[in-house]
């Protein structure tokens, strides 16, 4: 549609120039002079000139639909080559060999290799936990805090006075009493009787 109707405009074009040029003709025929046979050649000649710059102009319309049409049907017939690519079986990573004759093959199993542990890393020590007390109980005497359980006195602790439990020795008796080693607020580490501590659970 879009290429007939101009071809239909320039063949009625034509036909008007042709009707357009006997009609001046047979007009020029009754008198006819020297400057009249003028004005028809030029007349005539922009005719023509007009009929071929329409033509032009139709041909340039049929040659971009043209052009147009081709690449259309070019982009329509690329998906289909890709969907059949895309399509396609891929190839088994696996060759098919026959099985010996008289047996079949055994399956075929692949073992994963053994995580191998670097012995230059540090070897990883778990995370004590941090248990706090407290002295109480000592009617305002406080506790005595010594090197080793019933040893030398480091100092006296005041009731209230926070200290860090230390785990890595276990409590001991002595003297009748049970003993823990802790650790105060200056960083000293000693013993001190559990009767007289209040221990964060």
């Amino acid at each position: 549609m879009g290429i007939a109707f101009p071809i239909f405009l320039s063949i009625v074009g034509l036909m008007a120039v042709i009707y357009t040029y006997s009609t001046i003709k047979r007009g020029g025929s009754k008198s006819y002079t020297l400057e009249r046979e003028l004005i028809l050649r030029r007349a005539t000649a922009m005719l023509w000139l007009s009929t071929g710059l329409f033509g032009s102009a139709v041909g340039w319309l049929v040659w971009q639909d043209m052009s147009r049409t081709a690449e259309l049907t070019a982009a329509s017939e690329t998906p289909a080559v890709v969907a059949t690519t895309a399509n396609a079986p891929e190839p088994s990573a696996t060759p098919n060999i026959p099985p010996p004759s008289g047996g079949t093959l055994p399956d075929l199993v692949t073992a994963s290799p053994a995580p191998t542990i670097d012995p230059n890393l540090p070897t990883p020590t778990p995370t004590r936990a941090i248990v706090r007390a407290f002295v109480t109980g000592t009617g305002g005497n406080g506790v005595n805090f010594r090197t080793t359980p019933g040893g030398e006195l480091i100092e006296v602790l005041a009731d209230d006075t926070f200290v860090t439990v230390l785990d890595e020795e276990a409590p001991q008796e002595q003297g009748g009493f049970t003993w823990i080693k802790i650790r105060t607020f200056t960083g000293e580490e000693g013993w001190v009787v559990t009767d007289f501590m209040s221990i964060d659970q």
